[in-house]
């Protein structure tokens, strides 16, 4: 069944918001901010309750950014205006991502929607966002600006999946809209060449998969498999390591990387004077780790250290090995290398009880696909932004935040920001995705 919502014939400014996470709460906070007479602001999020991504996938996880850096001007005074403190933000301490959620995003998600103005939708996917009357062929930058956006939506079942369908339903004539949905729902392959491996994709599909497999970070204890493999070589595989060294029923942890480790032998580059302690204290560690940690020989197995790193990988099949007597099951990893002639050479075959794959996510295209957004053919991000941050320095805390104009699409009042504005780029900081609703609510003061 599908339904409509509207309030053509009364409103004069309508703002949809996809997704309540960090940034979408900070839109709607910059936008009662900078427009206080917006009509409407409507928030449309797929999770059971706002920053559902980060309570169900990473609560545990500590940010690498302190408190400065990941709140607003905006959300303070909304936390004021509803009667609540709103000191003790402009810190150094960095909390967990359950703790950023209870201590600050709640609080302000709650006062928000004490306004009359602010609609939130909990269970609520976002399908497909559509122009009025208008074709994604239809050119024209007049006639698409004077056409409203409307957004087909799903109901979520309670207790259902995201991926699960109930009634259909649409916000009609809306004046803008902001896409904060983020990347973390689609996750990265870690197959050659960013196809899925052969194998993977029944990991996935698999209905015990959770007992063997997982594409989060770990908590520290939550992993039983005496034997694990950790792919990837970012921030959060790193993470990932270091809580499976916590973890007492973990006997051997291989890290696996794509790349080959050059000469310095370090993994990560560490920043003098990193102003994020703490991902320099992670740098660090996995540093020492992989130094000290040589990769096993033969089958992997006999290994003196905890954890054994294995560069120059490239992962071809992930075979899943059936449970015998009750078991849980077993993967084999097939393993190629990535540079056939480094001096080094990975083991051929690993069999564990256990895969991290943290190997990146990617945007959700599918939702604009219907608009006139061009995208990056690299990121997968918004192409005026990617272009202003190519050849910048790929640490998030130096890069300037690009202006408005960087925000752009072809699609005149329809953004792409926070996470899902870099695409598949990892340097995102929460600060940026900030800065950007303050620009994106100052400029639809002007616009609409």
């Amino acid at each position: 069944m599908t339904k409509s919502m509207t309030n053509a014939d009364t409103h004069t400014q309508r703002v949809a918001i996809l997704g309540a996470g960090p940034i979408g709460i900070e839109c709607a906070s910059a936008l009662q901010r900078s427009l206080p007479n917006i009509s409407e602001i409507i928030i449309l999020e797929a999770g059971d309750t706002i920053a559902s991504n980060i309570r169900q996938n990473w609560p545990h996880v500590r940010l690498f950014s302190p408190w400065k850096y990941n709140t607003s001007t905006s959300s303070r005074e909304v936390l004021r205006s509803d009667g609540q403190d709103a000191e003790g933000y402009d810190g150094d301490k960095c909390v967990t991502g359950g703790e950023y959620i209870d201590q600050y995003l709640e609080p302000v998600a709650k006062a928000l929607v004490k306004c009359d103005n602010v609609q939130l939708h909990l269970r609520t996917r976002v399908v497909s966002v559509g122009r009025s009357g208008l074709l994604k062929r239809d050119m024209g930058k007049e006639a698409r600006s004077k056409g409203k956006f409307n957004i087909l939506c799903t109901r979520i079942p309670l207790g259902g999946k995201k991926e699960s369908v109930g009634d259909e339903f649409c916000f009609r004539d809306v004046d803008a809209v902001l896409d904060c949905t983020g990347t973390r729902s689609d996750y990265s392959w870690f197959g050659e060449g960013g196809m899925p491996a052969i194998g993977e994709k029944q990991l996935s599909r698999d209905k015990d998969s959770g007992s063997f497999f997982t594409r989060l970070i770990p908590q520290v204890g939550e992993v039983k498999g005496k034997r694990v493999a950790v792919i990837g070589s970012g921030y959060s595989a790193a993470t990932s390591v270091r809580n499976l060294i916590d973890s007492p029923t973990v006997q051997q942890i291989y890290w696996l990387t794509r790349r080959v480790l050059g000469k310095s032998g370090q993994l990560y580059r560490v920043l003098e004077g990193d102003a994020l302690q703490n991902r320099a204290a992670l740098c660090e560690m996995a540093n020492e780790l992989v130094s000290r940690n040589p990769e096993p020989e033969g089958d992997g197995s006999g290994m003196e250290n905890k954890v054994a790193h294995i560069d120059n990988c490239t992962i071809t099949y992930a075979t899943l090995n059936e449970s015998t007597n009750g078991s849980t099951p077993t993967i084999t990893l097939t393993i190629d290398a990535t540079d056939p002639t480094a001096e080094r050479l990975p083991v051929h075959k690993l069999d564990v009880d256990y895969l991290v794959s943290n190997v990146g996510m990617r945007p959700d295209l599918s939702i604009h696909s219907e608009l006139q957004v061009h995208t990056c053919y690299a990121t997968e991000g918004p192409m005026a932004l990617a272009a202003t941050l190519l050849g910048a320095s790929g640490d998030c805390l130096t890069q300037a935040t690009p202006g408005i104009d960087s925000l752009l699409t072809p699609e005149p009042n329809f953004f792409v920001l926070g996470n899902k504005s870099y695409g598949r780029s990892s340097a995102f900081l929460m600060r940026v995705g900030i800065e950007q609703a303050e620009a994106v609510a100052l400029y639809l003061r002007e616009q609409i």
